[in-house]
C-alpha cells in the first residue's frame, strides 16, 4: 500500500499547481477552463484514493 502514497500525493501537488496557475494567471478562456477542470478532477481523485488508502491501512493494522 506505501507504493500508491507517493502516487497520490503527487497528483494532489498537480492538482494544486494547475489550480494556482488557473487562477493566477490570464491565459485564455479554454485553456483557463480546462487547467480548472483537471485540477478539480485531479484534487477530487486524489483525495478520495488517499481516504481509501488510509482507510484500508487502518483495517489492515487491526
Amino acid at each position: 500500500m506505501v507504493k500508491n502514497l507517493p502516487l497520490l500525493l503527487a497528483m494532489l501537488l498537480i492538482s494544486c499547481s494547475t489550480t494556482s496557475i488557473a487562477l493566477t494567471t490570464n491565459p485564455p478562456e479554454f485553456v483557463e477552463f480546462s487547467l480548472l477542470i483537471a485540477g478539480a478532477v485531479l484534487g477530487i481523485w486524489s483525495m478520495m484514493a488517499l481516504i481509501l488508502h488510509l482507510g484500508i491501512k487502518r483495517i489492515g493494522n487491526n
